[in-house]
């Protein structure tokens, strides 16, 4: 059985008359002040739900034959449901959905959804854009997808007990060797896949405690890993698989980036906000100061002149200035900014928005949708927004900049957005 699902904009369903009996409509909305319309008459929530902010919605005696809901500035949106079809007897009294609009001036146009596995953290563009592979912090593996059809290709473990088949969180693409690399915290390694069949070749150690982001030199010749709990980074040689040097960070380690030379390596210091730099030829380092704050990504542009900062504790993106090491610009976008990335012009800087916490911590639903928000890579200006759904969290552009993805982290699924050619 296929474990993917590709979801059209429009949610399917059907509604008819349910005589007398009332029944409840329960919406997360986003916006949240989108207006709920039956039979093109405006509707009002009877409550609104805590922690989530769902909005209640009751009919009584007649289901309206059209649902529809709007927002200024948005596309409206028809509800209907598979599940509402059938006998009676089998339907529910209260109905859960959440739903988002899509702005009707965005450059990104939504495509659909995409299944996955438990808990996609991060989210790549493989063999070229032909493929999209995510990686499932609650699930045994990588899970791949054709960019095309957006059907499932495969889906891929690692030879592991049962006790260790979780915790798996970035990649790095090797594409001379036909490798695809992926960290596994729980476990402290790095597994190999070839690319393709994605079948599983072999684990070696990340040189670390709790492994998280991998990135490759120029050369794709070495990897480096950062190790969240050991507070290190480790330069790992592909051709032997061997851990050359160890860097120690003084915080915590979480992106990374490396000069189009090949000679210095940025850190993020997820632990006060700041940017560790290390000069690759003599393994001596120093700090930017950017924090406080608690950085978690970065990118840098192809010259190596501008470094990009995502920060989670004040919910800002930003860029630095290589040369000069001062901050150009920094704009706050929202709660708990995640993943960022340049587009293949290097115009537009990309981030995932994951929102607010729920009030039992960042693996519950909070409130609000996250979001997806495309930046001027040049002035931090925003562009655009689209709404994602519960914490956007992996993020890519294809090669080509023609297809970008984001990870549902709490919905356990891909979101996958057209990008206009000339969207400036």
């Amino acid at each position: 059985m296929k474990r993917y699902c590709l979801v059209v904009l429009l949610l399917e369903l059907s509604f008819f008359s349910l005589s007398g009996q009332d029944w409840d409509l329960a919406l997360k909305l986003a916006p949240k002040d989108a207006l709920l319309l039956a039979d093109n008459v405006p509707v009002y929530p009877i409550t609104i739900e805590t922690p989530e902010a769902v909005r209640l919605y009751r009919f009584t005696a007649r289901f309206p034959e059209v649902l529809k809901l709007s927002a200024p500035g948005y596309r409206d949106r028809l509800l209907r449901h598979p599940s509402l079809s059938g006998p009676l007897s089998r339907l529910r009294p209260r109905m859960d959905l959440q739903v988002k609009l899509e702005p009707r001036s965005s450059s990104l146009g939504f495509i659909g959804f995409i299944q996955t596995g438990s808990q996609p953290k991060s989210v790549l563009f493989v063999e070229g854009g032909r493929r999209i592979a995510t990686a499932l912090l609650d699930g045994s593996g990588i899970e791949v997808f054709d960019s095309s059809s957006f059907e499932a290709v495969a889906s891929s473990s690692p030879a592991l007990n049962d006790a260790d088949r979780l915790g798996f969180v970035e990649m790095v693409e090797l594409p001379e060797r036909r490798e695809l690399w992926v960290s596994q915290m729980t476990t402290g390694k790095i597994h190999i896949f070839e690319t393709g069949a994605y079948r599983f070749k072999q684990s070696i150690s990340a040189g670390g405690r709790w492994p998280k982001v991998l990135i490759t030199d120029p050369s794709h010749s070495k990897v480096y890993v950062s190790h969240w709990t050991g507070r290190s980074v480790a330069e790992i040689d592909v051709a032997t698989r061997r851990v050359l040097r160890t860097f120690s960070v003084d915080g915590i380690p979480r992106g990374m980036a490396i000069s189009p030379d090949g000679e210095k390596l940025y850190i993020a210091n997820f632990s006060d906000g700041n940017i560790e730099v290390v000069d690759l030829c003599t393994g001596e380092g120093h700090s930017i100061e950017t924090g406080p704050g608690a950085m978690r990504h970065l990118v840098i542009d192809t010259a190596g002149r501008r470094l990009y900062f995502s920060d989670m504790y004040y919910g800002s993106v930003g860029s630095i200035d290589t040369r000069t090491e001062r901050l150009l610009w920094r704009r706050r976008i929202g709660s708990n900014v995640n993943t960022i990335a340049l587009d293949s012009q290097e115009r537009c800087l990309y981030a995932s928005v994951r929102g607010k916490n729920g009030p039992r911590g960042y693996l519950y639903a909070g409130d609000e949708f996250g979001s997806l928000v495309r930046l001027d890579a040049r002035s931090g200006r925003v562009l655009d927004m689209v709404w994602g759904g519960n914490q956007p969290t992996g993020l890519d552009l294809s090669p080509d900049g023609s297809l970008l993805a984001f990870s549902d982290f709490l919905d356990h699924r891909l979101e996958l957005y057209q990008v206009e050619e000339n969207a400036p």
